[in-house]
């Protein structure tokens, strides 16, 4: 995350008054699957951090895109995150695009084209020395880049055509469609507890306002902005999860794919939030409804957060339809005493306490460096 705000991070600009870096604040607010997908420590972490070294480090080149030794850390990175997952393939063929695209548009000649090309061989030289052995050779041995278990089962069993003749469904491809979506903005937690979908609606609506207004922002903008960055990453992204979709209808029958992933995007998707809550503000009414849409995704975040620890200490339960049951008609708020004494098992409840009460302030902080960025006179 500190390497993503580095990256946008101006230093003739307050951090307060850019866009980009408040949507960092703003982020897992909007999608508060944010929290559930780091809050244990794995693989998916360290594609974060990848991603947010390479978000640096690009920003780095960006301003002095013919020195080596840049190409090759940024080549070097992108090794590192595809030897971690392959989910950096998506990642490294969005950059490979929209550095292409800049180095055909921005060409002024011959010799800055040459050198350009130049700079941009060292960098995905450097990814391939260091990753790309590792893909090669699931190439050779099972004849599929990425080597997955799926991928080489759905090959044994005839293919992708052969499976759809048994097993297409036009419900299982509409729902894995919308499930990537969906579950990027909240799915529920690792207990596969969930509160109702209709809950999740006007947070979805938010997600999406501030997405358009967003992509509004870059019909006066060349192609070779970096501004198109996020759309080329989080596009080729979710094709890729949308391509695990469709495998695992041609398998099963059931299309399904975690778009949580798409949280280790922060580095390039975070921006794209500040900018687009930026140009919805500008308008009274419009800033208005953002901030009651933002006030309830945080009222529903902390709701969640309470209904998980009462399942966790027993006041509450799942039930069979996975939604939370809870024992009484007060979710349990009239047995709070109950479930800190039961929390006592499991941690340290005043130790958390004291760093979630830490969190708020800095979170009420962080919102009022905004308000005061973001002040402007209204239309």
């Amino acid at each position: 995350m500190a390497f993503g705000l580095l990256a946008v991070n101006q230093p003739d600009q307050p951090p307060e008054r850019n866009p980009a870096v408040i949507g960092f604040v703003l982020y897992p607010i909007i999608l508060p699957m944010f929290f559930p997908e780091f809050a244990r420590l794995g693989n998916d972490s360290l594609c974060l951090f990848f991603a947010g070294l390479a978000a640096y480090f690009l920003a780095l080149w960006l301003k002095d895109d013919r020195n080596t030794r840049k190409s090759f850390a940024l080549g070097l990175v992108l090794g590192l995150g595809l030897l971690t997952k392959a989910f950096f393939l998506p990642i490294t063929l969005a950059l490979a695009i929209f550095l292409a695209i800049r180095l055909w548009l921005d060409k002024e000649k011959p010799t800055v084209e040459s050198k350009g090309l130049r700079a941009l061989m060292y960098i995905f030289l450097a990814a391939f020395l260091v990753g790309g052995g590792w893909y090669l050779y699931k190439l050779v041995m099972y004849g599929d880049l990425t080597g997955a278990d799926y991928a080489i089962r759905l090959e044994r069993q005839g293919g992708m055509i052969a499976g759809f003749k048994e097993h297409f469904s036009l419900f299982q491809l509409i729902r894995g469609t919308l499930m990537p979506l969906a579950s990027f903005q909240w799915l529920g937690t690792w207990s596969v507890a969930r509160l109702p979908e209709i809950f999740q609606l006007p947070m979805i609506a938010l997600a999406g306002w501030v997405l358009i207004a967003y992509l509004r922002q870059l019909k006066d903008r060349s192609l070779a902005d970096a501004a198109w960055l996020p759309v080329w990453v989080f596009g080729l992204f979710l094709l890729g999860l949308l391509w695990h979709v469709l495998i695992g209808i041609a398998l099963y029958s059931l299309g399904a794919a975690g778009g949580w992933y798409l949280h280790i995007l922060i580095p390039w998707v975070a921006p794209v939030f500040g900018v687009g809550v930026a140009s919805i503000i500008v308008h009274r009414w419009a800033r208005r409804l953002l901030v009651g849409l933002l006030i309830y995704s945080i009222a529903f975040h902390g709701f969640a957060l309470w209904a998980q620890l009462a399942l966790f200490t027993g006041c509450a339960t799942k039930g069979v339809d996975k939604y939370y049951a809870f024992s009484g008609s007060a979710f349990c708020f009239d047995q709070t005493s109950l479930i800190v004494h039961r929390l006592a098992v499991l941690g340290y409840p005043a130790v958390a306490a004291v760093g979630f009460c830490a969190g708020l302030i800095c979170l009420m902080w962080l919102m009022g460096q905004v308000r005061r960025g973001f002040a402007v006179e209204s239309p």
